[in-house]
């Protein structure tokens, strides 16, 4: 089993759906989640794991932060050597403008994006990255205004075992809404550091931009119905990001279903991918 908390101050209707599993002999080495970075003060609730990284303020626009994940003061539950690849939940808290985050491993921000928000919102999103070889990973703000960013990290891959990071890359940008109810597929083997052949399964983040009607989206293998489970929820004309880790079909494809009730834009950026 596995607990679910309410922090909230109201009743909360949840829904889960499994997307997959990880073996016990698995490579992946799940943690107690832990808090790596607030961006907060004390005052304003902000706290990690050992009192480091906190506080500090805000990214301002365009600034790009360095965090430092594996063997933090000796104290860190993700060992200082042998780390391929983290897993992060990365939270922005009332960013004073809209636009994206990105978490790469280093050199260059690419042209992806992990999280995508409107100014004055809360918004999660799980993150696998790989890590620097000293143990780091970047944070780039690219929205307008000031961002408060939250990361917390859920477990972490050896190097070479388990998955394979990308640094992340833009797979699909669609060039027309995906029309209710509709389904498109997507090539994801032979592009974008995925290999043509040999991946069961893509890390990819999904976002929805800007939709004309509320409801879901759905990311599945190629060659199947599509399944009574969603990735994405959103009202009209919000931008929502998720995380998805998706099989891949036997022709190399996923496939994604517009469930809501108007057009929806949709942009793919694929993060990893599991042999």
């Amino acid at each position: 089993t596995v607990k679910i908390k309410n922090g909230a101050s109201g009743n909360t209707p949840i829904i889960v759906d499994v997307v997959g599993w990880f073996p016990a002999a698995t490579p992946y080495v799940p943690i107690v989640p832990a808090r790596y970075l607030d961006t907060r003060t004390v005052a304003q609730g902000g706290q990690t794991f050992d009192a480091t990284n906190v506080g500090g303020g805000p990214l301002v626009p365009g600034e790009t932060r360095t965090l430092q994940i594996a063997g933090r003061n000796g104290g860190s539950p993700v060992p200082a050597t042998g780390v391929g690849a983290v897993v992060l939940n990365v939270t922005v808290v009332g960013p004073s403008g809209g636009g994206y985050v990105t978490v790469f491993p280093s050199g260059s921000a690419p042209n992806a994006s992990n999280l995508n928000f409107s100014p004055g919102q809360v918004v999660p999103n799980m993150v696998i990255t790989q890590v620097a070889p000293d143990g780091t990973v970047k944070i780039k703000n690219g929205a307008s205004g000031n961002t408060p960013i939250i990361v917390d990290v859920a477990g972490w891959f050896p190097s070479g075992g388990g998955v394979n990071p990308l640094v992340p890359a833009r797979q699909a940008v669609s060039t027309g809404p995906i029309a209710a109810g509709a389904t498109t597929l997507l090539q994801v083997a032979g592009r974008g550091g995925v290999p043509a052949v040999g991946a069961s399964a893509v890390a990819v983040n999904v976002t929805v931009v800007g939709p004309s009607g509320g409801g879901y989206l759905s990311v599945f293998p190629s060659g199947v119905a599509a399944p009574n489970a969603s990735n994405l929820n959103f009202s009209p004309g919000q931008v929502v990001p998720n995380m998805v880790i998706a099989q891949v079909g036997p022709d190399g494809k996923i496939a994604i279903k517009n469930g809501a009730s108007g057009g929806a834009p949709v942009i793919v950026d694929v993060v990893g991918w599991f042999p």
